[in-house]
């Protein structure tokens, strides 16, 4: 089931671009894909919020805490290596009307959250149905509003480059801080984003503590680089957004890159997002031996 969704999921992307490529979207449907983001942060929100999270303050607190110095130290390796590349990204502007949609996202996650931890009764299965109902359209969308080249592509090496070494200089931390081997640090570090994969697998090895703190620690670095990446287009550009975002720069992240990453920052975004993506289940298998 799960091949089969990642399958539409993949269809809804390429249709998108095919349609772009044909004909370019029309600007009175932006507002579409950021109501798609919101809805779509809200609905995860609420998913977290009926896990009961309140429980376990010191966790989530320092699963923040590492998600915030990954998006960091990532952003920062990011502008570095593409300060000495010839075809690295012009910085995207930035204004303070670039605020709102982060600020918007961010209500919209404590929105959902407060929600699920309120209701009764939560219907989470019928939420996780209409999440992915909600990024099927939001592929398609941003899909449509990508312009690829071949020189984007080439781009991509910063931002893999990049997501690699943010978790390894990360991983001597994590390790001295949560007191945790450096394989399971960067197993804990490793996916990238890929929150719905760290989750369950490293659940499933180490127990439910540290894979829930997995799920927390690539569940906020996605959030985080949605809402930072006004500053961090402004900072390292499209490399560094998608090298932010890691495997989600390919799906979730994909428009934040686009609307702060500057000019190809689509194809720069998305080329990297499915080479990380590819990475991320590899690499947690091999910390997991």
């Amino acid at each position: 089931m799960d091949f089969l969704v990642d399958a539409l999921f993949y269809a809804a992307l390429s249709i998108g671009i095919a349609i772009g490529r044909w004909r370019a979207m029309p600007q009175r449907l932006t507002w579409l894909i950021q109501a798609t983001i919101l809805v779509l942060v809200g609905t995860l929100g609420f998913q977290l919020g009926t896990e009961g999270l309140l429980d376990t303050p010191y966790l989530v607190g320092e699963s923040a805490l590492f998600a915030v110095l990954l998006v960091a130290v990532t952003a920062t390796i990011a502008e570095f290596l593409g300060r000495h590349h010839a075809s690295r990204s012009q910085p995207g502007r930035w204004s303070w009307s670039s605020l709102w949609l982060p600020a918007l996202i961010l209500l919209s996650l404590v929105a959902g959250y407060l929600a699920g931890s309120l209701l009764p009764a939560s219907p989470v299965q019928a939420a996780m149905t209409f999440e992915e109902a909600d990024l099927l359209l939001l592929l398609f969308l941003v899909g449509w509003d990508i312009r690829l080249s071949w020189k984007a592509v080439r781009r991509a090496i910063i931002p893999i480059t990049s997501a690699a070494l943010g978790v390894a200089v990360l991983v001597p931390l994590v390790s001295l801080m949560a007191g945790t081997p450096w394989n399971v640090s960067a197993a804990l570090l490793g996916a990238f984003g890929w929150y719905s994969l760290a989750g369950p697998l490293v659940g499933a090895t180490l127990g439910p503590t540290l894979g829930l703190m997995a799920f927390l620690i690539n569940f906020l670095r996605e959030n985080f680089t949605m809402i930072g990446a006004p500053a961090i287009g402004r900072f390292s550009g499209a490399e560094g957004i998608a090298a932010c975002g890691g495997a989600t720069a390919m799906d979730t992240t994909l428009y934040f890159a686009i609307r702060y990453g500057g000019e190809g920052a689509g194809g720069v975004a998305l080329s990297s997002g499915a080479v990380l993506t590819l990475l991320a289940p590899i690499l947690l298998t091999l910390f997991l031996l």
